[in-house]
């Protein structure tokens, strides 16, 4: 049996059998359906030439006739041109895809001058890698159809379209771990999943716009797309605003499926086949957690104290617990360890370094061995302090709060360094290593007026036991019960404090790094996007001498060395004077509200005639993005730059770098971007001051706007429909739908009998109720008094305040 050399159009070569049956097989490289290949293969079993070419397909037979009729036209051809000048022709390129690829980290790009040669793998060998990329590319179609339907209101494919993301994320997860045992990665870029909100579309605004012309648009380009278009999207996923690139690389069966799902209504949606079986019943697609995470996240918790531990929110430590116990999780559980969760702990870890700075601030003027005199006045009182200028009348007297100056004639006497914090450093002595004493002596500074000392033994305290009400209250701290009983003396004390307000929220500023080291090791805290760009390796080659055992003496060799890696763009041709553009986006995701940041990225010219342009932007279709630097000239420039008016306020941003560059002698481009070796540190870096935001403080002011809200409503509620239980809760429920508690509200048993027939005072379903059910609620509501009816709706409205807090379902 003979077998078949085929070549595709992206330079993979692979075989197949002679007797073939189908009429088309796709390429193991790039997907692509080479069709007629039965005619190919009688074409290649022909004995003219041997050798045809047919729509850029090689094929030739393998058999041993075949191949030396070959060598026969080989040797014949060579003898013909032997003696003509030789000329060497210029590589041949394969077709480069130009389209925006996101990856979660660059990987050094093959060399494109040579075709990517291979021979197919055995069948029962599986290609995850194939497998992966087309189970995205189905999930991004898919993501489509299901918002052209939610769009359309059919549920039916709504909801089909969601179960088949979350069977196909199951899908990814399961080649990533079967990858994982071999050892091998494979990038996974931003993609739709379950869940997503497209908000823009090609450049069309679907959340706040005209929702059916985004509708239309999307179902226009799944009609007329084809392999190679490309499709920018904006996506919402839960707070988070996300890019997305689709590339339709290969139009397979399975996603021609999908495609004809937009023209279904919800009338014929069951007359057609789905795209593929989907089990409802699987579990959500998950993967290993990263161990460098666990271990981080381990590492810290062991260092906190448990009262920090039990600060962490109850349902964030129960999630977070099972997640850690598994040791596996979904892209959702992943996230949430390395902000929300992690982002508490590092907090908590901010804090107790807090009071080691005050700590040693404070110490040396709360512990100072010179005491202050005592002077009293004739007819009573007395200060603490010292005479530090005298006069023939008059002395001034410098004293802890300021200085004061008095007639000579009223001091009495003057009793030299028995001022109160003298009896401070024994009795400090005496309680250092016992927390309820100290306690005690923070109350008696307090009662002292020694407001250095008090704040300096709270830090000493908080750094034994960071929970100690009484310390934490010396020190100002934010506790859930703040001092002030208003909104604006709660926010008054904070300021006065040191917190500040933003996005609504008060908070404390807390120091983040996230950076690239070296394009050598993958970092998880940024994400980069290649739009027509690369990462390429700066190589050299070097004459190496070794012994050659066979011939007995020392062999010259040459080797190719990487000597460096960095992101250009691409070239069309190997020709100098032909320049490439391209563009890298790197998008940067911090965990809260961002207040100031500092940037450093790194750029380098080696030669006239190409630029890089890096700004910054908060989305892909930002329409006036932040101008930080343009490098036109040789050079490099790796200084950092203030970029926090452009961020301030946000959690995601997007570093954008615009580079035009051709090639240099050597064959490299010359403009190049986060230029690195192997033992590079901070190509990239971004030094970012963060708002974390005050748990207890934002709680209090949380509750105390929603219980005026509240009554607010409740004057509208009773004077309008006061009369109808029905109809108040009704009006209420509209009222506060929006209103969230933190604390849950005390049952009372005289609204027993009213509650009863309430399951969820979210949604009041007043027509599920029977009309006894309703005639009993009317005749208990009639005996209450005006009072019993404000106080029943407020504890209704708080309930449901309080579910909406829990996020309860």
């Amino acid at each position: 049996m003979a077998r078949v050399r085929i070549q595709c159009d992206c330079g993979w070569v692979f075989f197949t059998s002679s007797d073939q049956k189908v009429s088309a097989l796709a390429c193991p490289s790039c997907g692509k359906l080479i069709t007629n290949l039965k005619s190919k293969i009688e074409l290649a079993g022909t004995a003219d030439g041997m050798l045809r070419r047919r729509n850029k397909t090689f094929v030739v037979p393998l058999s041993l006739g075949g191949m030396v009729v070959a060598a026969a036209l080989a040797f014949g051809a060579y003898s013909m041109f032997k003696g003509k000048d030789e000329v060497t022709p210029e590589p041949i390129r394969p077709p480069m895809d130009v389209q925006p690829q996101p990856v979660p980290f660059p990987r050094p790009r093959v060399d494109e001058t040579t075709p990517n040669i291979g021979v197919q793998p055995p069948k029962s060998q599986v290609d995850h890698h194939r497998k992966i990329d087309h189970a995205i590319l189905r999930s991004n179609i898919a993501g489509i159809i299901s918002e052209i339907a939610r769009l359309d209101g059919n549920s039916a494919v709504l909801d089909e379209m969601q179960r088949f993301m979350k069977a196909t994320e199951a899908e990814i997860a399961a080649s990533l771990e079967e990858l994982s045992e071999k050892r091998e990665t494979h990038p996974i870029p931003m993609h739709l999943m379950a869940g997503d909100r497209i908000a823009f579309f090609r450049g069309k605004d679907i959340a706040r716009g005209k929702p059916q012309v985004g509708r239309e648009a999307m179902k226009e380009w799944l009609r007329l797309c084809h392999v190679g278009d490309i499709a920018p999207l904006s996506v919402n996923r839960g707070p988070d605003t996300l890019e997305v690139t689709i590339n339709l690389t290969e139009q397979t069966p399975e996603v021609l499926n999908l495609k004809s799902r937009i023209d279904l209504t919800p009338e014929s949606s069951d007359e057609i086949e789905p795209p593929t079986a989907v089990d409802p019943n699987l579990p959500p697609p998950v993967a290993p957690l990263p161990k460098d995470l666990v271990a981080n996240i381990e590492t810290k918790l062991k260092a906190l104290p448990l009262y920090y531990v039990r600060c962490i929110p109850r349902e964030d430590r129960k999630k977070a617990e099972d997640v850690l116990k598994t040791g596996t999780g979904s892209l959702e559980d992943v996230e949430f360890l390395r902000g929300r969760y992690l982002g508490l702990i590092e907090s908590f870890i901010a804090e107790m370094a807090l009071f080691r700075e005050k700590i040693a601030s404070l110490e040396a003027e709360a512990l100072d061995s010179t005491q202050l005199d005592v002077i009293y006045f004739k007819g009573g009182g007395k200060v603490e302090g010292r005479i530090v200028e005298e006069a023939d009348e008059t002395v001034k007297i410098q004293g802890k709060f300021g200085a004061v100056r008095r007639d000579r004639a009223d001091i009495e006497r003057v009793e030299k360094a028995k001022g109160t914090s003298a009896e401070l450093l024994p009795k400090f002595q005496a309680a250092k290593d016992d927390i309820e004493k100290l306690a005690r002596l923070i109350e008696w500074c307090g009662e002292k007026k020694l407001l250095v000392q008090q704040e300096y033994l709270a830090y000493v305290v908080l750094q034994k036991d960071p929970g100690h009400p009484v310390a934490r209250k010396a020190a100002k701290l934010d506790d859930d019960s703040p001092g002030g009983a208003t909104v604006e003396e709660i926010a008054a004390q904070l300021k006065k404090q040191g917190f500040f307000e933003m996005n609504g929220l008060w908070c404390r500023k807390q120091q983040r790094t996230i950076k690239i080291d070296t394009l050598y090791r993958e970092s998880e805290e940024v994400l980069l996007e290649l739009d027509n760009a690369g990462v390429v390796s700066l190589t050299e080659t070097r004459s190496q001498t070794v012994y050659d055992v066979a011939k007995k003496s020392d062999v010259h060799r040459e080797i190719t060395v990487e000597k460096g890696r960095f992101i250009a763009p691409r070239i069309p041709t190997q020709r100098r004077n032909d320049l490439g553009q391209g563009m890298v986006y790197v998008k940067v995701t911090s965990p809260y509200d961002i207040v100031e940041c500092k940037m450093k990225a790194t750029s380098q010219i080696t030669q006239a005639g190409g630029s890089v342009a890096v700004s910054v932007a908060l989305h892909r279709y930002d329409a006036a993005p932040h101008q930080v630097y343009t490098l036109a000239t040789v050079g490099k420039n790796d200084a950092a730059y203030d970029i926090s008016t452009k961020v301030r306020g946000v959690r995601s941003f997007i570093i954008k770098a615009d580079m035009v560059s051709g090639l240099d002698q050597t064959g490299n481009s010359f403009v190049r971007f986060l230029p690195s070796e192997p033992n590079s540190r901070s190509v990239l870096e971004l030094v970012l001051t963060v708002a974390v935001p005050l748990e207890g403080p934002n709680r209090a002011i949380m509750d105390l706007k929603t219980r005026a809200a509240i009554d607010k409503a409740l004057a509208v509620v009773l004077k309008e429909c006061g009369d109808s239980i029905l109809d108040a809760l009704k009006r209420m429920q509209e009222q506060t739908r929006t209103l969230k508690f933190s604390a849950a509200p005390a049952k009372l048993p005289q609204y027993a009998d009213g509650l009863k027939f309430v399951s969820d005072p979210r949604v009041f379903p007043t027509a599920d109720l029977s009309t006894e059910a309703a005639q009993a609620m009317a005749n208990w509501w009639s005996s209450l008094s005006t009072e019993d009816r404000r106080g029943f709706l407020v504890h209704v409205a708080l309930w449901a305040a309080h579910k909406r807090f829990l996020k309860e379902p």
